[in-house]
């Protein structure tokens, strides 16, 4: 069901609860690293959480205008969410509505924005290529199986043609950003070498919305997202498939936390599991169905990505509950211990507290040298563990961090676990 926002505003006295005291800025826990990706590159209390939270009250109250410096203000964020999850006002056992729903109207304000045509300018180019080609990367419909062609003596199965158990949603930036298609390749080897019945939508798949949806474009996010999942109902009801497996963080985000706001979802989604391709193979690790044999020597460190982190997170209304046990935070790392020769150590800044890769929200578009900085800040860490290579199970993380290196003249690779248990395997 889709949050009401103005009635969670209303019932919470937001945002004039938040009481500036500015623990949004930095871990609460641990070393006290600032968490917040704007903050680190402008160094402004208007771009926290703390200083957000200010001027949104002012709006509403009518003591400012929106206009296009407020407009920058908000659109300068990756909503990552880790701002909301350093909420500590009051006693630690209180209810702590801004920590439950901060992102939540940090993403609000970005439709509010789109309403009143104010935003940045770069992002038309985004959402003109949705509206023509189902994708935001410019390309068309017809180049979003070209990698699939890795695979021309043992096609990928055609579920417009074919049954399958298994539904492999490739997304976006593997389809169309050419770095990234080694994350489809090894998803799609994997998943030969485990003997699973799957298959692939080849050109019926459209993209899942995410981006469109975190820049506040609602109705282009609701036309694909209904496409989407008239295509699952199909596939469930006349190709065999009963779970769609993507190694996309923020497609997983969105089919689970943005979907269930289409109409008609639990009808569209009935007899259907949807899973992270890490929490799929994870389930079978778990099972004894396999293991990985082949040894993979390097030193390693993993990013948590926000989408399949904190902005999985749910909590309980009016209690201080919060309940992380739909976010993927031990899964990649058991399957990633699991490998022989990895020599795995930890971010300062992981799980809950993970450093945001700079990528979300819009900003890789709008922003790019603030998402590149925010990476390299990333890179540096990595650096600082002597790890040899950056793990995730995120494309866009993939391609930013990478991006973040070689701005950084770093040898330090981002690769998705799955190419790592390609490998294994």
């Amino acid at each position: 069901m889709k949050l009401d926002i103005e009635k969670i505003l209303k019932e919470n006295n937001l945002p004039e609860r938040c009481i500036g005291c500015g623990t949004c800025r930095t871990q609460h826990e641990g070393n006290r690293e600032i968490v917040c990706p704007s903050y680190l590159d402008r160094s402004f209390l208007d771009y926290t959480l703390q200083g957000r939270m200010q001027v949104y009250r002012a709006l509403r109250n009518g003591e400012l205008e929106w206009d296009d410096d407020v407009a920058e203000m908000f659109s300068y964020c990756t909503l990552c969410g880790a701002c909301a999850e350093q909420c500590y006002i009051n006693d630690e056992d209180a209810w702590k509505p801004i920590r439950a729903y901060g992102a939540e109207i940090l993403q609000h304000i970005r439709f509010e924005l789109q309403d009143k045509g104010l935003g940045p300018e770069s992002g038309e180019v985004l959402i003109k290529s949705m509206r023509n080609n189902d994708n935001p990367y410019t390309g068309s419909r017809k180049m979003r199986t070209r990698w699939t062609k890795e695979f021309k003596d043992t096609p990928v199965k055609n579920l417009n043609k074919e049954d399958a158990e298994v539904l492999y949603y490739a997304g976006c930036t593997p389809a169309y950003n050419s770095n990234n298609r080694c994350i489809a390749v090894s998803t799609v080897n994997v998943l030969n070498k485990l003997g699973i019945d799957f298959g692939y939508l080849y050109d019926k798949e459209v993209c899942c919305g995410s981006t469109v949806r975190r820049m506040g474009v609602e109705n282009e996010f609701q036309r694909v997202a209904k496409k989407s999942l008239e295509t699952f109902k199909d596939m469930h009801e006349n190709h065999g498939v009963n779970t769609i497996v993507t190694a996309c963080a923020g497609c997983f985000r969105c089919f689970n936390k943005d979907y269930p706001d289409v109409e008609g979802y639990e009808d569209y989604i009935d007899g259907i599991r949807i899973m992270h391709l890490v929490d799929f193979l994870h389930e079978k690790y778990k099972a004894g169905e396999w293991r990985p044999e082949k040894e993979v020597n390097m030193r390693v460190t993993y990013h948590d990505p926000c989408h399949t982190g904190r902005h999985l997170h749910r909590y309980k209304e009016g209690t201080g509950d919060e309940d992380q046990s739909h976010s993927l935070y031990d899964q990649p790392r058991e399957l990633l211990s699991a490998i022989p020769g990895i020599d795995f150590v930890e971010f300062e800044r992981i799980r809950r507290d993970s450093l945001c890769c700079g990528a979300g929200g819009g900003v890789k578009t709008d922003y790019p040298d603030f998402a590149v900085n925010t990476s390299k800040r990333r890179v540096d860490e990595a650096e600082e563990k002597n790890a040899e290579a950056i793990v995730s199970i995120c494309p866009f993380c993939h391609t930013n961090l990478n991006d973040g290196a070689r701005a950084a003249n770093k040898n330090i690779p981002t690769l998705d676990l799955v190419q790592l248990l390609d490998r294994a395997l």
